[in-house]
This record gives C-alpha cells, structure tokens and sequence, in this order.
C-alpha cells in the first residue's frame, strides 16, 4: 500500500498496481486488498498511536471544517525527550557583539542574542526559564489513498541551536488547519476560522500564562513559560493568514503593510507615509 500512496496516481493506476502484485504473488494468500477500495477501508480501520485531535471549528453552506491537531505540550515534551536537543538547549540571554573601529557592535546569532529574549526574559519570575515556541506552515498536498488539500502547521523550539534546529528531528508536526474557498462573501468568516483554528492550537498554554509549567528536561524538572516568539511564512502565507491578494502585481502587495506597489521598492519611501494593514482596512 505503500507504493500506491506514495505517488499521485489515478484510482485506475492504483487498481492494476494491485492486481500485478496479486497475480504474480507467490503467496498462496495476497497480503495486498484486492483494490483500492478495500484498500482505504484497511487503512483507515488502523489504529494510529498519535494523539491528534479533531475539532470543528466551522460549518459553512452545509460542509463541515475540522481541524486536527496534537497537543502543543505534548510536542514539545516530545522535542525534549530526545538527548541530543536536551542538552545543547540555551534558556539565557546572550548579548555577543565585536569590536569595530567604531567600538562595540552587537550581532545576532541566535535567537536569544535578541531583545525579544531579553525582554521576555526580565518578564519571567526569578528562577524561571523562557521556552521559545516557533510556529510555521506551508499549505500543500497531502495524498494518503485519496487526494485532498491540507495546510499543516509546524513547530519547534528557539531555544534550539540554528544549526540543530534545521534538522528533522527537531520538528514537530502540530496539525493541519482546514483550507477553505475564499470569496469576497465569505473573507471574514475565513479570517475568523483561521485565528479560531490557533486559538485551539496555543490554548494549552494559556494556562500557563502567570504561573509557567514544569519540564522535564535532561532528568530535571525545569520551571519554564512558554511563548510564541514567532511564526514563519513566505509571502503566498502570509497573504493567506492576512487574506490579501497573493499577485505582486496587485496595486497593494505587501502583506503587512499598504504601500503602493510602485513605491514597493522605494528605500527612500518614509516610514510616516506607511499605513500598516488591520482587521479594518485589510
């Protein structure tokens, strides 16, 4: 079942995959089903040990939209478990620089070199560590024995070293939001679904907001809040978070902000004359 899911192939092509394999099988029982149908019923019946959630979070002209999704603490306990990451985690703020002609000039390396770190950090409790969430998504195509469009969304920790934080394991897949057809009717519903969508995703740590959790990190119950220090998307994302129009031939491209398009590359433009995009004027 493997090879008929792993490429985009008509049900038709699917179907004389299996047959091949059946006929020229030299077990007197086929271990495949005898088509695809069969093969969907199988499996769908099995029992996935991921604890993803399904949550509607709309109904819209008489389709029903679902998100599924993990539990964000429990991604990120899974992160921790793994050695490797555990021990190369950084929870200070760093302030590198190098000295110049001019004196001291400060560089960022990683992300707690900031000074979102260290003015998230100053917020915390004495004793506390800050946990760095990093949100991103990309939508795409995901056909498992049936082909259907998917917007999965991603996580993994700041608090991981650049060069660690590239690699596969340390990344969690953190659910898949639903995509839904927008019109000029339906902008708002769609704009509402999606924050609805990371309500229920960044609720669990919620709780933790004023009082933190405690991590098991490296054998150790480490006192830690968690927050979202950023989320990542390339322009067509971002254009879709926002609901602006995706063409960079648009009169109003940018995703952030109201600019015209001929003034998009204009490094003289001044910052008085932006009008940065709201709920209101998006």
């Amino acid at each position: 079942m493997v090879l008929v899911t792993k490429y985009k192939l008509s049900n038709a092509a699917r179907n004389a995959i299996i047959s091949f394999f059946n006929k020229h099988s030299k077990h007197s029982t086929s271990p495949l089903p005898k088509n695809i149908r069969q093969g969907k019923e199988f499996m769908n019946n099995i029992k996935s040990n991921l604890s993803y959630k399904k949550t509607k979070v709309l109904d819209l002209d008489n389709t029903e939209y679902f998100l599924y999704h993990m539990l964000l603490i429990s991604c990120i306990e899974n992160i921790l478990k793994i050695p490797d990451i555990a021990q190369n985690l950084e929870f200070e703020y760093k302030e590198l620089y190098k000295t110049t002609e001019d004196g001291k000039k400060i560089i960022y390396k990683e992300q707690n070199n900031g000074m979102w770190w260290k003015t998230a950090q100053n917020s915390l409790p004495i004793g506390s560590k800050l946990l760095s969430i990093i949100l991103y998504s990309d939508a795409t195509n995901c056909d498992t024995l049936g082909k259907s469009q998917l917007h999965p969304i991603y996580m993994l920790l700041g608090n991981i070293p650049t060069w660690q934080r590239n690699k596969q394991d340390a990344k969690q897949l953190l659910g898949y939001l639903p995509i839904i057809k927008t019109s000029t009717k339906n902008k708002p519903i769609v704009r509402q679904t999606f924050h609805r969508c990371l309500e229920v995703i960044l609720n669990p740590i919620q709780k933790f907001l004023h009082s933190g959790t405690n991590l098991l990190i490296n054998n150790k119950l480490i006192w830690t809040f968690p927050k979202v220090s950023i989320i990542i998307a390339d322009w067509s994302e971002a254009a879709t978070f926002c609901l602006t129009y995706k063409s960079t031939n648009s009169n109003h491209p940018c995703h952030f902000c109201l600019v015209n398009r001929d003034d998009l590359a204009n490094t003289t433009h001044s910052k008085h004359n932006l009008v940065l995009r709201n709920h209101e004027n998006m």
